[in-house]
Protein backbone atom coordinates (compact mmCIF):
# COMPACT_ATOMS: atom_id res chain seq x y z
CA UNK A 1 0.00 0.00 0.00
CA UNK A 2 2.84 2.41 0.80
CA UNK A 3 4.51 1.71 -2.54
CA UNK A 4 1.24 2.32 -4.37
CA UNK A 5 0.76 5.60 -2.54
CA UNK A 6 4.32 6.64 -3.35
CA UNK A 7 3.87 5.95 -7.06
CA UNK A 8 0.53 7.77 -7.08
CA UNK A 9 2.05 10.82 -5.37
CA UNK A 10 4.95 11.01 -7.82
CA UNK A 11 2.64 10.66 -10.84
CA UNK A 12 0.34 13.35 -9.46
CA UNK A 13 3.28 15.67 -8.84
CA UNK A 14 4.67 15.04 -12.34
CA UNK A 15 1.39 16.19 -13.89
CA UNK A 16 1.38 19.37 -11.78
CA UNK A 17 2.50 22.63 -13.32
CA UNK A 18 4.66 24.18 -12.09
CA UNK A 19 6.22 21.25 -10.24
CA UNK A 20 8.41 23.48 -8.06
CA UNK A 21 6.57 26.42 -6.57
CA UNK A 22 7.82 29.36 -4.59
CA UNK A 23 9.89 29.56 -2.58
CA UNK A 24 11.84 27.00 -4.58
CA UNK A 25 13.83 25.65 -1.61
CA UNK A 26 10.62 24.44 0.05
CA UNK A 27 9.55 22.70 -3.15
CA UNK A 28 12.89 20.94 -3.37
CA UNK A 29 12.59 19.89 0.26
CA UNK A 30 9.30 18.15 -0.56
CA UNK A 31 10.99 16.38 -3.50
CA UNK A 32 13.83 15.34 -1.21
CA UNK A 33 11.33 14.10 1.36
CA UNK A 34 9.55 11.85 -1.13
CA UNK A 35 12.93 10.57 -2.37
CA UNK A 36 13.94 9.68 1.19
CA UNK A 37 10.62 7.90 1.69
CA UNK A 38 11.24 5.89 -1.46
CA UNK A 39 14.75 5.00 -0.29
CA UNK A 40 13.44 3.96 3.12
CA UNK A 41 10.78 1.76 1.56
CA UNK A 42 13.21 0.05 -0.84
CA UNK A 43 15.60 -0.64 2.04
CA UNK A 44 12.71 -2.00 4.10
CA UNK A 45 11.81 -4.46 1.33
CA UNK A 46 15.48 -5.51 1.02
CA UNK A 47 15.67 -5.86 4.80
CA UNK A 48 12.66 -8.20 4.82
CA UNK A 49 14.22 -10.38 2.11
CA UNK A 50 17.61 -10.64 3.84
CA UNK A 51 16.09 -11.45 7.23
CA UNK A 52 14.62 -14.63 5.73
CA UNK A 53 17.80 -15.69 3.93
CA UNK A 54 20.07 -16.78 6.77
CA UNK A 55 22.47 -15.68 9.46
CA UNK A 56 26.15 -15.05 9.90
CA UNK A 57 28.49 -12.33 11.09
CA UNK A 58 28.87 -10.63 7.70
CA UNK A 59 25.18 -11.13 6.96
CA UNK A 60 24.09 -9.61 10.26
CA UNK A 61 26.40 -6.63 9.70
CA UNK A 62 24.81 -5.98 6.30
CA UNK A 63 21.29 -6.27 7.71
CA UNK A 64 22.16 -3.94 10.57
CA UNK A 65 23.62 -1.38 8.16
CA UNK A 66 20.53 -1.51 5.92
CA UNK A 67 18.21 -1.22 8.93
CA UNK A 68 20.11 1.78 10.27
CA UNK A 69 20.07 3.58 6.93
CA UNK A 70 16.40 2.85 6.32
CA UNK A 71 15.41 3.83 9.84
CA UNK A 72 17.19 7.20 9.65
CA UNK A 73 15.80 7.90 6.17
CA UNK A 74 12.23 7.86 7.51
CA UNK A 75 12.61 10.65 10.15
CA UNK A 76 14.79 12.61 7.72
CA UNK A 77 11.92 12.47 5.22
CA UNK A 78 9.50 13.51 7.97
CA UNK A 79 11.64 16.52 8.87
CA UNK A 80 12.04 17.56 5.23
CA UNK A 81 8.31 17.24 4.58
CA UNK A 82 7.48 19.48 7.56
CA UNK A 83 9.34 22.36 5.88
CA UNK A 84 8.50 21.36 2.32
CA UNK A 85 5.79 22.72 0.09
CA UNK A 86 3.78 21.50 -2.87
CA UNK A 87 1.75 18.46 -3.86
CA UNK A 88 4.42 16.07 -2.57
CA UNK A 89 4.44 17.45 0.96
CA UNK A 90 1.40 15.69 2.44
CA UNK A 91 2.09 12.25 0.86
CA UNK A 92 5.72 12.45 1.98
CA UNK A 93 4.65 13.39 5.50
CA UNK A 94 2.16 10.53 5.79
CA UNK A 95 4.47 7.95 4.24
CA UNK A 96 7.39 9.02 6.44
CA UNK A 97 5.28 8.34 9.55
CA UNK A 98 4.20 4.96 8.19
CA UNK A 99 7.75 3.94 7.25
CA UNK A 100 9.09 5.03 10.62
CA UNK A 101 6.50 2.84 12.33
CA UNK A 102 7.26 -0.11 10.04
CA UNK A 103 10.98 0.20 10.70
CA UNK A 104 10.59 0.29 14.47
CA UNK A 105 8.30 -2.77 14.40
CA UNK A 106 10.57 -4.67 11.99
CA UNK A 107 13.76 -3.98 13.95
CA UNK A 108 12.04 -4.96 17.19
CA UNK A 109 10.95 -8.25 15.61
CA UNK A 110 14.37 -8.91 14.06
CA UNK A 111 16.15 -8.23 17.36
CA UNK A 112 13.76 -10.51 19.23
CA UNK A 113 14.23 -13.42 16.80
CA UNK A 114 18.01 -12.91 16.80
CA UNK A 115 18.12 -13.10 20.60
CA UNK A 116 15.87 -16.15 20.55
CA UNK A 117 18.07 -17.87 17.96
CA UNK A 118 21.18 -17.09 19.95
CA UNK A 119 19.59 -18.47 23.11
CA UNK A 120 18.45 -21.67 21.41
CA UNK A 121 21.87 -22.15 19.82
CA UNK A 122 23.64 -21.83 23.18
CA UNK A 123 24.88 -25.19 24.38
CA UNK A 124 23.18 -26.68 27.42
CA UNK A 125 24.89 -28.72 30.11
CA UNK A 126 23.71 -32.32 30.09
CA UNK A 127 24.47 -33.99 33.41
CA UNK A 128 25.63 -37.56 33.68
CA UNK A 129 22.95 -39.99 34.88
CA UNK A 130 24.05 -41.36 38.24
CA UNK A 131 22.47 -44.77 37.80
CA UNK A 132 20.97 -46.49 34.79
CA UNK A 133 21.18 -49.76 32.88
CA UNK A 134 21.81 -49.96 29.14
CA UNK A 135 21.59 -53.12 27.06
CA UNK A 136 22.41 -53.48 23.38
CA UNK A 137 20.97 -56.69 21.95
CA UNK A 138 20.52 -57.95 25.53
CA UNK A 139 24.18 -57.32 26.36
CA UNK A 140 25.84 -54.48 28.22
CA UNK A 141 27.85 -52.37 25.75
CA UNK A 142 31.54 -52.04 26.56
CA UNK A 143 31.41 -48.24 26.34
CA UNK A 144 28.33 -46.19 27.08
CA UNK A 145 27.07 -43.21 29.07
CA UNK A 146 23.80 -41.37 29.55
CA UNK A 147 23.02 -37.69 30.18
CA UNK A 148 19.93 -35.72 31.14
CA UNK A 149 18.67 -32.15 31.59
CA UNK A 150 15.94 -30.66 33.77
CA UNK A 151 13.37 -31.78 31.20
CA UNK A 152 12.10 -35.22 32.12
CA UNK A 153 12.04 -37.97 29.53
CA UNK A 154 14.77 -36.47 27.36
CA UNK A 155 18.00 -38.49 27.39
CA UNK A 156 21.28 -38.24 25.52
CA UNK A 157 22.77 -41.71 25.17
CA UNK A 158 26.32 -42.48 24.03
CA UNK A 159 27.03 -45.92 22.59
CA UNK A 160 30.73 -46.18 21.81
CA UNK A 161 31.22 -43.11 19.58
CA UNK A 162 27.56 -42.85 18.61
CA UNK A 163 25.14 -40.41 20.27
CA UNK A 164 21.35 -40.79 20.35
CA UNK A 165 18.80 -38.31 21.64
CA UNK A 166 15.91 -40.29 23.11
CA UNK A 167 12.56 -38.61 23.72
CA UNK A 168 10.73 -41.17 25.86
CA UNK A 169 7.42 -39.28 25.96
CA UNK A 170 7.20 -38.78 22.19
CA UNK A 171 8.83 -42.17 21.41
CA UNK A 172 11.37 -40.50 19.15
CA UNK A 173 15.10 -41.06 18.64
CA UNK A 174 17.52 -38.76 16.82
CA UNK A 175 21.03 -39.50 15.57
CA UNK A 176 23.26 -36.73 16.96
CA UNK A 177 26.46 -35.59 15.29
CA UNK A 178 29.30 -36.20 17.81
CA UNK A 179 31.02 -33.04 16.54
CA UNK A 180 28.22 -30.97 18.10
CA UNK A 181 28.82 -32.41 21.57
CA UNK A 182 31.47 -30.94 23.86
CA UNK A 183 32.75 -32.95 26.86
CA UNK A 184 32.70 -31.05 30.17
CA UNK A 185 34.16 -33.30 32.86
CA UNK A 186 31.60 -35.99 33.68
CA UNK A 187 28.98 -34.00 31.77
CA UNK A 188 28.63 -32.83 28.16
CA UNK A 189 27.47 -29.65 26.48
CA UNK A 190 25.04 -29.84 23.57
CA UNK A 191 22.45 -27.54 22.03
CA UNK A 192 18.97 -28.77 21.01
CA UNK A 193 19.35 -26.44 18.03
CA UNK A 194 21.73 -29.06 16.59
CA UNK A 195 19.02 -31.72 16.61
CA UNK A 196 18.39 -33.08 13.10
CA UNK A 197 14.96 -32.75 11.55
CA UNK A 198 14.57 -36.46 10.77
CA UNK A 199 14.01 -39.12 13.44
CA UNK A 200 15.35 -42.65 13.32
CA UNK A 201 12.98 -45.49 12.58
CA UNK A 202 12.29 -47.16 15.94
CA UNK A 203 9.82 -50.04 15.62
CA UNK A 204 8.85 -52.31 18.51
CA UNK A 205 8.89 -49.44 21.02
CA UNK A 206 7.97 -50.67 24.51
CA UNK A 207 7.79 -48.77 27.80
CA UNK A 208 7.01 -50.51 31.09
CA UNK A 209 7.91 -50.48 34.75
CA UNK A 210 10.14 -53.28 36.02
CA UNK A 211 10.35 -53.07 39.80
CA UNK A 212 12.04 -49.78 40.73
CA UNK A 213 13.02 -49.08 37.09
CA UNK A 214 11.32 -47.78 33.96
CA UNK A 215 12.33 -49.91 31.01
CA UNK A 216 12.32 -48.44 27.52
CA UNK A 217 13.24 -50.63 24.56
CA UNK A 218 13.11 -50.15 20.81
CA UNK A 219 14.74 -51.38 17.64
CA UNK A 220 17.15 -49.12 15.76
CA UNK A 221 15.80 -49.47 12.26
CA UNK A 222 13.45 -52.05 10.79
CA UNK A 223 15.90 -54.92 11.20
CA UNK A 224 18.40 -53.21 13.46
CA UNK A 225 19.71 -53.87 16.93
CA UNK A 226 17.54 -53.55 20.03
CA UNK A 227 18.44 -50.86 22.55
CA UNK A 228 17.11 -51.13 26.09
CA UNK A 229 17.30 -48.36 28.68
CA UNK A 230 16.41 -48.78 32.34
CA UNK A 231 15.86 -45.59 34.31
CA UNK A 232 15.26 -45.51 38.08
CA UNK A 233 11.83 -44.47 39.34
CA UNK A 234 11.26 -42.05 42.21
CA UNK A 235 9.10 -42.86 45.24
CA UNK A 236 6.05 -41.42 43.47
CA UNK A 237 6.50 -43.79 40.54
CA UNK A 238 7.74 -41.10 38.13
CA UNK A 239 11.04 -41.51 36.23
CA UNK A 240 13.99 -39.85 37.95
CA UNK A 241 15.25 -38.45 34.60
Amino acid sequence: ATLTTLIWAVKRWWRTSPRIGTPAWRGYLAVGAIALVGLSELLWILFGILVNVGRGDSYDSLVTWIAGLGLYAAPAALLASLFGRGTLRRPALSLAIVMGTLWVASIWYFTGTAVQAQGSAQKQVWKSVEFAIVKFNDEAPKSWSMYHTEKKGLLLVRLWKRYLLVNVKEEEVYEIDPQTIKPAGDNVEWSPADKPSETLETPEWKTRDVGPMQQVSFRLGKNGSVLQLQIPLKMNGQPAY
